[in-house]
């Protein structure tokens, strides 16, 4: 077989590796959709603080998140809103990566 895809051999970690990074969002670019700066988004991300109610807003605009899912997480607390921002917003779960809950017998 000839052509690029003969060259080297398909790295599906690597792939895998790199749909993963590029769907990660990094707290600059979360600061810049929201307005706020790179270190508030880090300490939403790592639970150390709640945002104002003007942030929660147009973190819940910027992203298209549930309004209802959203303020629940937030009225739980720190941690629970850094989680559910972190699986939202920051780490989402990026299309074509293997589900680890599936059965190998395919």
């Amino acid at each position: 077989m000839t052509g690029i895809y003969s060259e080297r051999p398909f790295d599906i970690k690597a792939s895998t590796r790199d749909n993963e990074r590029m769907a990660r969002m990094t707290n600059e670019e979360f600061g810049e959709k929201v307005g706020c700066h790179y270190s508030m988004a880090s300490r939403l991300r790592n639970g150390e603080r709640l945002p104002s109610r003007d942030l929660l807003r147009r973190i819940i605009s910027a992203f298209g998140l549930n309004r209802a899912e959203t303020y629940e997480a937030y009225d739980q607390g720190r941690e629970a809103f850094s989680r559910y921002l972190r699986d939202a917003v920051f780490e989402p779960s990026t299309p074509g990566t293997p589900d680890t809950n599936m059965d190998s017998d395919g």
